[in-house]
């Protein structure tokens, strides 16, 4: 059996198609949100890093987004961050580059694969991340 369609009908069909094909890419697509992996929080500071690309390799450039607040307020003040091998004595120390609204970043390669400590000193509180570059 063969439907004949009208013209009327082949636009709905073809708007409908349109319609869930947007709907569906605006699902998929980030509304801009830092996706953060690790988070601490001390005496009202909170400290927020996402990595990328996560899961982070070594010798691969890879940002640091550090986000920093104290009771809900964006600090701006300078933040030291540092990368420590656990396993061997080697790492990095590096002032973080303001963004502005409490937003941070950092850029860094690490030497080996294996566990590191990121610390991250601001406001007189030292934040200590483990991690694990592949």
């Amino acid at each position: 059996m063969l439907i004949k369609l009208s013209a009327n009908n082949k636009f709905h069909i073809y708007f409908t198609k349109v319609l869930i094909f947007l709907l569906l890419l605006i699902s998929s697509v980030s509304c801009g949100k830092i996706n953060y992996q690790y988070s601490q929080e001390k005496s009202g500071t909170l400290v927020e890093i996402a990595i990328s690309p996560y899961p982070q390799k070594s010798l691969t450039p890879t940002k640091y987004t550090i986000h920093v607040t104290h009771n809900g307020h964006p600090i701006e003040e300078d933040v030291k961050v540092t990368f420590q091998m656990k396993e061997m004595e080697m790492g990095d120390d590096l002032t973080a580059s303001s963004k502005g609204n409490g937003n941070y970043e950092v850029n860094e390669n690490l030497d080996m694969p294996g566990t590191w400590d990121i610390i991250i000193n601001v406001s007189s509180e030292k934040f200590t991340f483990e991690t694990t570059a592949q």
